[in-house]
């Protein structure tokens, strides 16, 4: 399914109406917003394991403090190898500048790129480019680079399959008991032979060989991918990647049956369980035997089909039994054990299991049974204030003649190219340069909305962003331009102390009566009056120290004064 994703910020930036009527105050101004020291962080090549921090510096080059809202660093996908160091919400001084931290640690040899975006008050997002390459040690998988669903697939078929050795199956059973499972030699430090059968955990020691072995402890060898449904002949049938000591009883329950959830166990032992046809190894060995099938599939194909069969999940629906390995691969991960393993087997048959080296391969192959091609994914986000909920009301103002503005951001949060269109519901002249963009994964684009009145307004509308196989994103706008009015009505109204401690006098000089309304800086109404005499006392001791915006109106005009309260 294809789906939108809107990822709204949480912080709250409501625009005032208002703020387009600061440009009457030639001794206040909001500057021009924030600029960076770079429009692109990147970390050239790490390899996996490895890590490295890139500093974006932002600087406020106007004269009042800039708040920085939110610091979005988009994560989806494999892009989670980004992070965000300390907090992401700060205020920035006038002439002042701060450090946003980014680290970068690969886990996939791929090319990454993503998107940072700073969130403003009044001024909207700001996008930084953030990119990497994540690398391999070594060469063995070099020719996996940024590879990704059927063409990994196939790189990795290719790479297993070439230099590889067939020991044939008595030689490989006697590795196979001898060195590579035997837990004298491989890591577990036992004083003697011994080897634990997988699926029942038996012991069997003090053997001198492998016959003594089958014969005294009553153990056989396993094919986890069964012999009958294409493990009969070499290679396959001597790769010690899905060979395993086991229990002579367990193996012939086990047959040639699919692993899966057991719903109704008929037969268990050790923790593994058989019922319905179904087998379900016990957990020690669920992460081995999910990395030993689905290397199978890559080197050899899904024979029989034997990884499409539907077997129950731990919630007892009916799934591929390749989806189940993939959860059992992930919930039991690789242990040293296992990496001694592979590098023993790798020792004799001269490759490797992929899914223990790089367990994520898996994340970057969406199927083993069938061609692999990712589902296409067309989403957007962008930065947008939210409140209670829902995307918050961008309001927008002036006096008549002035022009303010606004950057939208948004990022291609999908998998695909996302090609948008951008309209209101009303019809309101938003003044963006272009209403068609295209935005590629992993990549920004930045609509800058430029609204002016020639005449006085009220206007309601929603701005509608819209593409192919994404819900529409809408946005509600306001817009309120107001007339100047006469003059004489700015010089004729005083405001002091300012700033000040929240108690103040307005002096009108032949302008009263008039009306009052005091905004805080998100455009929300704090308090208003009549003001019927030439000097009037006004208290605001009981909020918080910030910047409020007094707005004084009669049928002379209008007039907007900005009050810091300290």
């Amino acid at each position: 399914m294809l789906t939108a994703v809107i990822l709204p910020t949480i912080m709250c930036v409501n625009r005032s109406v208002l703020f387009g009527l600061l440009g009457l105050i030639s001794s206040f101004s909001f500057g021009q917003g924030l600029e960076f020291s770079t429009t692109s962080l990147d970390f050239g090549s790490l390899q996996k394991g490895q890590s490295d921090s890139l500093q974006l510096t932002c600087y406020n080059r106007g004269e009042s403090p800039i708040q920085v809202l939110d610091v979005n660093l988009y994560s989806q996908s494999l892009n989670k190898d980004f992070k965000l160091i300390a907090d992401t919400a700060f205020t920035l001084a006038a002439d002042d500048s701060a450090a946003i931290w980014v680290k970068f640690k690969p886990v996939h040899n791929i090319n990454y790129n993503t998107e940072l975006v700073v969130l403003c008050e009044y001024y909207g997002a700001y996008s930084i480019d953030v990119k990497g390459i994540g690398t391999y040690p070594g060469t063995y998988y070099s020719s996996t680079q940024n590879l990704s669903e059927q063409a990994l697939k196939d790189a990795l078929k290719t790479k297993l399959n070439t230099g590889a050795i067939a020991l044939g199956y008595n030689t490989g059973r006697d590795w196979l008991y001898m060195t590579i499972d035997n837990q004298q030699f491989n890591g577990e430090g036992a004083s003697q032979n011994r080897i634990e059968t997988a699926y029942t955990g038996r012991v069997v020691e003090g053997y001198v060989n492998r016959s003594a072995a089958q014969t005294n402890g009553n153990v056989n060898t396993e094919h986890t991918w069964p012999q009958s449904l294409g493990a009969s002949s070499d290679p396959a049938n001597s790769d010690l990647f899905h060979l395993y000591v086991v229990d002579a009883s367990a193996n012939s329950v086990r047959s040639n049956n699919p692993f899966g959830h057991v719903l109704s166990a008929t037969w268990q032992n050790g923790g593994s369980l058989y019922g319905g046809g179904i087998f379900e190894p016990r957990d020690a060995q669920k992460g081995k035997t999910a990395r030993s099938m689905l290397y199978f599939a890559t080197r050899y194909g899904n024979s029989s089909n034997f990884l499409s069969v539907q077997v129950p999940n731990a919630n007892g629906q009916f799934v591929t039994q390749e989806q189940v390995l993939r959860q059992w691969a992930a919930q039991f991960p690789v242990n040293t054990i296992d990496s001694i393993r592979n590098e023993k087997i790798f020792g004799l048959q001269k490759n490797r299991n992929p899914y223990i080296d790089h367990p994520e391969f898996l994340e970057r192959i969406t199927t083993l049974s069938t061609n692999s091609v990712a589902a296409t994914v067309r989403s957007i986000s962008v930065n947008l204030p939210e409140q209670n909920g829902s995307i918050a009301k961008l309001s927008f103002g002036g006096t008549v003649g002035d022009t303010v503005s606004y950057n939208l951001v948004i990022t291609s949060a999908g998998n695909a190219a996302q090609n948008l269109t951008l309209s209101t519901s009303n019809g309101a002249n938003l003044g963006w340069a272009q209403s068609a963009v295209s935005v590629n994964p992993g990549e920004s684009v930045t609509i800058e909305l430029k609204i002016s009145r020639s005449q006085q307004v009220h206007e309601e509308d929603t701005i509608v962003i819209s593409g192919f196989g994404i819900t529409s994103l809408r946005i509600p706008v306001q817009v309120d331009f107001f007339s100047t009015g006469l003059n004489s009505l700015v010089k004729e109204v005083t405001l002091y102390p300012n700033p000040g401690q929240g108690v103040f006098q307005i002096a009108l000089e032949n302008a009263y009566p008039a009306e009052m309304e005091i905004f805080d800086s998100r455009g929300v109404k704090v308090k208003s009056a009549v003001l019927n005499t030439p000097l009037n006392e006004i208290r605001l001791s009981e909020l918080y120290a910030g910047v409020y915006f007094v707005r004084i109106w009669n049928e002379h005009g209008n007039v907007l004064i900005p009050y810091v309260l300290k």
